[in-house]
């Protein structure tokens, strides 16, 4: 019972999402964080998920976050770019664990791929406003999203991307993942947070629904890069212009900090898959690598643009996003 997903992200990348899995699977369909990219076609840079049973070799290895645990095989990854995925120990989520674990490696695969191509994912925000594009880069909790709804909510801003852009021939891309998410937020939260419990399980429910009338959304074309914004957490607000090479290593970590994160965890209960390790357990240069191509592709991208170093405070208040709107405006292009 061998079912595929393909998704194409224009035409710079695509991947195919494989349920190899020998029995019916629950919740197979519901794939909604990389919706927007679904496609009929790949193209030429491509990699395969497959989530089943692994191929008996020495390379795979069994991982575990708390009480669940998977193994992964990485011998056909790096000649034919097939990453395999099976689940040793789900609880109930065994009862559809290709939704469970479709995702888990998409973004982390996603960004080591892309840096062969002299292309990033950037961990971010950003969106388009009164002709000026910024990226607002930073750690979770720095009011990125907050700050990206607000200015499509107050300010007419047009989406780029609430967790992720692409960085790629010297443009940023929008990256709409989970766009159905993001939209809801923008209609029905005050800011990036749920206010309890019964707001998430309202988020949850119109997922499931597979909503695709984003009518609060204009999504961006791709577009020149006008500024980077560095947010870092602090306790007294502040924007201050700073050279790239500052806040570089920064952008750098940020990014070696997530690319073992998946983006959405809910359904597959996993908050780390252990990306970076494996592959450092195949090539002890990983990090080196990796770290010397994200460089250079922000250096290509962002070298003369404006830079920003931000303190965020604890709380976040729209007049946050008002102030970081009006040093948008103040650029000179």
């Amino acid at each position: 019972m061998i079912k595929d997903e393909l998704y194409n992200i224009y035409g710079i990348i695509s991947f195919r999402l494989v349920n190899d899995i020998r029995m019916p699977m629950l919740l197979n369909r519901i794939n909604p964080e990389y919706k927007y990219f679904k496609s009929s076609s790949k193209c030429i840079n491509h990699f395969d998920i497959v989530v089943g049973e692994l191929e008996d070799n020495t390379s795979n290895i069994e991982l575990s976050c708390g009480k669940l645990s998977w193994s992964v095989g990485i011998n056909n990854y790096f000649e034919k770019k097939e990453f395999r995925v099976s689940a040793n120990k789900l609880g109930l989520r065994s009862k559809f664990a290709f939704t469970a674990l479709k995702n888990l490696y998409v973004r982390s695969i996603l960004m080591d791929q892309l840096l062969d191509l002299d292309s990033a994912l950037v961990h971010s925000a950003a969106f388009s406003v009164n002709g000026k594009t910024v990226i607002l880069a930073g750690r979770p909790g720095v009011f990125k999203t907050s700050i990206l709804m607000d200015a499509i909510r107050c300010n007419g801003a047009s989406f780029i991307g609430e967790e992720n852009c692409l960085l790629s021939r010297n443009k940023v891309y929008p990256f709409p993942l989970n766009i159905d998410s993001i939209s809801y937020k923008i209609e029905n939260y005050k800011d990036e947070n749920a206010s309890g419990k019964l707001q998430k399980m309202k988020l949850g429910m119109h997922l499931l629904k597979k909503n695709t009338n984003y009518k609060n959304l204009e999504l961006s074309d791709p577009l020149d890069i006008d500024a980077v914004f560095y947010l870092e957490k602090g306790d007294v607000f502040n924007v201050k212009p700073v050279p790239l090479e500052e806040i570089l290593p920064s952008l750098v970590e940020n990014e070696l900090l997530e690319l073992s994160m998946p983006p959405t965890h809910t359904l597959s209960g996993i908050k780390y898959n252990y990306f970076k390790e494996t592959l450092i357990n195949h090539d002890e240069n990983f990090i080196a690598n990796f770290e010397n191509k994200l460089k250079q592709v922000f250096v290509d991208n962002f070298n003369g643009k404006k830079c920003y170093k931000v303190i965020s405070p604890k709380k976040y208040k729209v007049s946050i996003t008002q102030e970081i709107l009006e040093t948008i405006n103040n650029i000179n292009l």
